[in-house]
Formats: structure tokens, C-alpha cells, sequence
């Protein structure tokens, strides 16, 4: 007696020559354009400052940098996209289904 499943039990290989007619499948990642944001030299400048009184290993300080510059490039496009903002502290607000709140001035508050 046998039971079907959906066991994969034959494999067939065809010897042959490659095809060099075929193309290569190339992935178009599209860019976010938050990423495309230009920092003011202030705001570089700040990032850069808030780096100079630390001991971090070159390769980690310039990760972090980077980090920083990429956080501040999506804050400030999120701003222009006319984002609320908090009125204390100037980030964006964070809108759940039941409320809208500065996530950093509502930290503050609980801490």
C-alpha cells in the first residue's frame, strides 16, 4: 500500500554547455530618498564634535558617524515631508492608533 505526500524522490541532471545567451538578473534597489538628503556643515559639524572627547577604535567611530549622519539625514526628511513635530523638542511625533506623542519628550517624563 502506498501514501502519496509531496516528497521530492527524483532528480534528473542534463549534461550540456553553458548558454552565454542568457542575461544575468540584476536587483534594482531602489534608493530610499531620505538617503538623499544633504546635511548643513552644523549639523556635520555637530556629529563630528560629539565623536571628539570619545575613545572608540577608528573602525566603530567611523560606523557610528556614519549611523548618526543617516539618522539625521531621515529626521530632517521626514520634517520636510510635514511631519508633526513636537513643539519642545522639534522631533517628529509618533502617531499610534490611539495616540500621538513625542517619543523623547514622553521618555523624559517616565524616567
Amino acid at each position: 500500500r502506498t501514501t502519496k505526500t509531496r516528497v521530492l524522490t527524483d532528480i534528473r541532471y542534463h549534461v550540456g554547455k553553458m548558454q552565454h545567451n542568457i542575461e544575468p538578473i540584476t536587483i534594482h534597489k531602489k534608493i530610499e530618498p531620505w538617503r538623499q538628503q544633504i546635511l548643513n556643515p552644523e549639523e556635520l559639524t555637530s556629529i563630528e564634535n560629539s565623536f571628539s572627547q570619545t575613545d572608540l577604535p577608528p573602525d566603530l567611530a567611523s560606523s557610528m558617524k556614519a549611523l548618526f549622519v543617516a539618522q539625521r539625514k531621515r529626521l530632517s526628511w521626514v520634517i520636510k515631508q510635514g511631519e508633526p513635530v513636537c513643539e519642545v523638542c522639534g522631533l517628529p511625533l509618533v502617531k499610534t492608533a490611539k495616540e500621538t506623542y513625542c517619543l523623547s519628550c514622553k521618555t523624559e517624563d517616565n524616567g
